[in-house]
């Protein structure tokens, strides 16, 4: 884990800030029967990502009871992000990811020299900077209103209802690493309050993190927290993030937009915080340009043709020519072209990053496995 300093703890709490809330405490006992409790594939279902796409436009974000500072960001499933956090209108961190690469711009701050980073995509990009060992699609599941569920098949160890906090609680269990999810009844559904992850040592559970929301809202027809807190380690004390949203969008119309242009550049222009850092077509090192179309019929040939003209008759007069050949036909059409190879979508703007004004430094993660 980095240093302790602001800007990359600030960006740890704010990446998941956008996931569906519940309300701690508000029942003492469960809103089912004994012997009813939901199925775990129902709370499962429940944990998938609500939406499609968010934009926080306006939030706060509070190490402990220290400063604060301003964040936007914006999102959209199933591996795209672009975030930024300020300080008095100056930028401290910017950060994109998509299915090609991360990108970040680290201005000010002490837990990395100032500069422009990027790579492939890799887990590292986020357990570096946030010190949540998290997979870029697994924090976007977390964002847009679900949970950061364990890869591959994960085992269902454990179920119950947690009287105090009012919450159904599911905990799973994949290799080393065991997950806490839980969920809060909001009349009609579940939905997940938040998540802890814990690594298994021998007899010894691990915590590394944990993240639950408060105080749920209707937004547009999606429910949102108004608060989210990250509690996670740090040395023998636990360090605590606050975030309070002031604005948020879900399924914004500029991802839209810029799914159908292949890019916009007006994601932030309604609030004035953006000043066009996360725009551009990115130069971390990648392209995402698609391979064009296959060679359509360049080496066709229309060969085959040329019939003999008449033979001269081998008598004298009153015998008949010898009839000519018949020249080959000629297809009705050339043979259809090889199909064209698909392209590869188009990364929008929104979610590329440029290094102007900072020093190159390469690939954060380039002594790690990527994911």
């Amino acid at each position: 884990m980095r240093s302790s300093a602001l800007p990359t703890r600030v960006l740890a709490a704010f990446l998941v800030g956008a996931s569906l809330g519940g309300c701690r405490g508000a029942a003492t006992r469960p809103p089912y029967s004994i012997g009813a409790a939901p199925a775990p594939d129902l709370l499962l279902a429940a944990a998938s990502p609500a939406l499609d796409g968010i934009r926080v436009s306006a939030a706060k974000i509070r190490l402990g009871r220290g400063i604060a500072g301003n964040l936007m960001m914006i999102a959209q499933r199933p591996d795209r992000f672009s975030g930024q956090i300020q300080i008095s209108g100056k930028e401290l961190v910017s950060l994109a990811f998509h299915e090609e690469g991360y990108a970040l711009r680290y201005v000010a701050g002490e837990g990395l020299p100032a500069g422009f980073y990027s790579g492939p995509p890799s887990e590292c990009a986020i357990a570096e900077l946030l010190g949540v060992p998290m997979a870029p699609r697994e924090l976007i599941a977390l964002i847009l209103g679900g949970a950061p569920l364990l890869p591959g098949k994960a085992e269902v160890i454990d179920q119950g209802w947690d009287r105090r906090e009012g919450h159904e609680i599911l905990r799973l269990r994949s290799g080393e690493l065991e997950e806490e999810l839980r969920f809060a009844w909001l009349g009609d559904r579940w939905w997940p309050v938040g998540a802890s992850l814990y690594r298994r040592r021998g007899a010894e559970l691990l915590w590394i993190w944990t993240v639950l929301h408060e105080d749920p809202r209707a937004v547009d027809g999606a429910t949102l927290p108004s608060k989210t807190v990250i509690t996670r380690p740090d040395g023998r004390r636990k360090q605590k993030v606050t975030i309070t949203y002031k604005a948020q969008e879900p399924n914004p119309a500029v991802l839209a937009a810029a799914d159908d242009s292949g890019g916009d550049d007006t994601g932030w222009e309604d609030d004035g915080g953006w000043e066009g850092e996360g725009e551009g077509n990115g130069d971390g090192g990648w392209e995402s340009g698609g391979e064009g179309p296959g060679d359509g019929g360049g080496g066709w040939e229309s060969g085959g043709e040329g019939g003999e003209g008449a033979a001269a008759g081998a008598g004298g007069a009153g015998e008949g020519a010898t009839p000519a050949s018949e020249p080959a036909p000629k297809p009705a059409s050339k043979p259809a072209s090889k199909p064209a190879k698909p392209t590869k979508p188009a990364i929008p703007s929104l979610f590329t990053l440029t290094g102007d004004g900072l020093p190159d430094r390469g690939n954060l993660c380039r002594y790690h496995r990527h994911s």
